[in-house]
């Protein structure tokens, strides 16, 4: 069972699941041309790699597939690795929370020739990607303001940055339904924000963490949120990823 990560650069399985495989585990060679430590959320980095053989991803097969090592075990939980960018980059995606459903297409097609869930209007989003992960980055309005966000599929909760976002919608930590959890060190704020609007697509009270800078975790200096699925899950979200656009639409939209 794997984790569809947008967030993650490199496709990664677990220390028991390569050696329930017999798979042969390597060190990376850091002082290689080319190759480098990567740092996850958290401080962890993947220092090791294998090669998976005869894998297929619904009807997509190929002989191997190179895999990095989730540096840890207790956080997969019940999964044994994770789907990342370098994988996905090769193929748009189709996210259909709906339905419960995630599909891969070619990128080979007209632009805008996409859409096959529904007849009703389609928020068409462009989006960038993060020079050093490949994060999907876009832009989105929190209650009306503009704020950078990057889309993480492998986030469980969507958490922003609560200075800037604190600034921006004049915020502070005695306004009104604004509570904190925490202690002083690990502290995080509960925000009543009304709308999030993904170009034409809204969100009513989105689910939102806002924790300090410190410990936000957050990538790019001028990037706010990170998008998790427990609020992706409420979109029907197509990554037209050669267009370097999504096409966004209620997750109930037919």
């Amino acid at each position: 069972r794997m984790m569809i990560d947008t967030g993650s650069p490199l496709s990664l399985i677990t220390f028991d699941l390569a050696r329930s495989l017999d798979l042969d585990i390597k060190h990376a060679d850091i002082g290689a041309a080319g190759t480098s430590i990567l740092t996850m959320f958290g401080g962890l980095t993947v220092t090791e790699y294998t090669k998976a053989h005869d894998v297929a991803i619904g009807a997509l097969k190929t002989d191997a597939m190179g895999f990095g090592i989730y540096p840890g075990a207790s956080e997969m939980n019940e999964i044994d690795g994770l789907l990342g960018a370098d994988i996905m980059q090769n193929y748009d995606l189709d996210f259909d929370f709906a339905h419960g459903k995630f599909n891969l297409f070619s990128k080979d097609h007209c632009n805008g020739a996409v859409v096959y869930w529904t007849s009703t209007p389609v928020a068409v989003v462009p989006f960038s990607r993060e020079a050093r992960g490949g994060h999907f980055l876009l832009d989105v309005q929190l209650d009306g303001k503009t704020e950078r966000a990057i889309i993480d599929t492998g986030a469980a909760r969507t958490v922003g940055d609560w200075e800037p976002l604190a600034q921006d919608l004049g915020l502070g930590e005695k306004s009104p339904g604004v509570t904190a959890t925490g202690s002083s060190g690990d502290v995080a704020y509960r925000s009543p924000f009304k709308t999030l609007t993904f170009g034409g697509v809204t969100i009513i009270k989105p689910d939102i963490t806002t924790v300090p800078q410190a410990g936000s975790g957050m990538i790019a200096p001028k990037q706010n949120l990170i998008i998790g699925i427990n609020v992706l899950r409420q979109l029907h979200l197509y990554v037209a990823t050669g267009e370097e656009k999504f096409y966004i639409t209620p997750a109930s939209a037919h």
